[in-house]
């Protein structure tokens, strides 16, 4: 169960590194969305929904039916309560029904009355104490190496998830360019967690009498691990939903300029074949006597249908208010410059045969 101090100590270390992260999000969700901004692909939808449910499942994983069970905190007993009363004290709170792993820890602190698998409980929790078969009080490290797979476990589990948030195939581009830095997280996050637990000090509990002043760190860091697996979870997705709709940049498949200029020469090569293809229809034309004559009659009637077109009375007025809203002097430069443009390299040789 996280209590009021925990949650006091979790507000102070994530609001000054999320709040600013939170109004930037904030910004660019309410901000107009730019030209540029992409569908979201049906499978990273699903891939972000997946995700979601997974940060919902670590926060629910901190609420008290799925919190593994503390006795000493169920029964409110002092870490160094006599077992008898112990066990009398969790028959009062399981009403008399206790679980197989209440019957484990007990026999554990009876066949060792010493301070030390107690302190054990509070450092490692209560699977090694009560089910580990090499483990004894006199090596702390039996109860560590014990403990290690269930340590290292969910870790394995988030990378799996991460590794399908990032996943090329699932979210494209936008997974695989936040691939490494996923990988870099959850390897950051398995050490940590590796190093704190090894260097914890089991005997920092030895002088602490009061249930209020014990340091369980089992539960404790349980806590810690699952909010920071449910905050790398929403910062990554985050990135993904922004990179895949075009919102933050890094969402662009590598060589992508580089697809995009071969398509446009493949258009150029189609746009050429078909402008190719006019000359063959032009010939055929010219050389078949009645499409000659139907071409000669169309190009001989053309120029009197559009000068009546141009005598029209709502033609005029719209060239009119045309004419008045034109920059002439503009549309003169532009024409200057795409001749010089289009012919600039031809005049040298016009020239030239001039003088010749």
């Amino acid at each position: 169960m996280v209590s009021l101090e925990s949650l006091i100590q979790i507000l102070f270390w994530t609001v000054p590194l999320v709040l600013p992260r939170a109004l930037s999000l904030y910004r660019a969700l309410t901000s107009p969305a730019p030209a540029q901004r992409q569908p979201l692909p049906y499978l990273t939808r699903l891939t972000l929904a997946l995700t979601t449910l997974s940060i919902i499942a670590y926060l629910a994983l901190l609420t008290p039916p799925l919190t593994p069970p503390n006795i000493f905190t169920l029964t409110r007993s002092r870490l160094a309560l006599p077992v008898n009363l112990l066990t009398s004290r969790l028959h009062t709170a399981r009403h008399g029904a206790l679980t197989p792993l209440d019957h484990a820890l007990t026999n554990a602190f009876k066949s060792d009355p010493s301070p030390r698998p107690r302190l054990l409980y509070a450092a490692y929790g209560p699977s090694p104490i009560a089910h580990c078969p090499f483990c004894t009080s006199d090596s702390t490290r039996s109860y560590f190496f014990y403990a290690i797979p269930a340590l290292l476990t969910p870790h394995l589990l988030h990378t799996a998830l991460l590794g399908a948030l990032t996943s090329p195939h699932l979210t494209g581009a936008a997974g695989r360019s936040l691939r490494a830095p996923a990988a870099v997280a959850t390897a950051a996050l398995c050490a940590a967690d590796a190093v704190l637990a090894a260097a914890y000090d089991v005997d920092a509990n030895a002088t602490r009498r009061s249930l209020r002043d014990v340091d369980w760190f089992f539960w404790r860091a349980r806590m810690w691990r699952l909010l920071a697996f449910a905050a790398v979870d929403a910062a990554f997705a985050i990135a993904v939903w922004g990179r895949a709709v075009g919102r933050w940049p890094g969402g662009e498949e590598p060589g992508g300029g580089l697809r995009e200029l071969q398509a446009l020469g493949y258009g150029l090569r189609d746009l050429y074949q078909r402008s190719a293809a006019v000359g063959p229809v032009r010939r055929v034309v010219v050389a078949d006597r009645e499409l000659r004559a139907r071409s000669a009659a169309y190009w001989d009637q053309e120029p009197r249908v559009m000068e009546e077109v141009e005598r029209e009375r709502e033609v005029v007025d719209a060239k009119n208010r045309v004419l008045g809203t034109m920059d002439v002097e503009r549309v003169r430069h532009n024409a200057e410059e795409y001749v010089e443009r289009v012919l600039g390299d031809l005049r040298p040789s016009v020239e030239k045969s001039k003088d010749v």
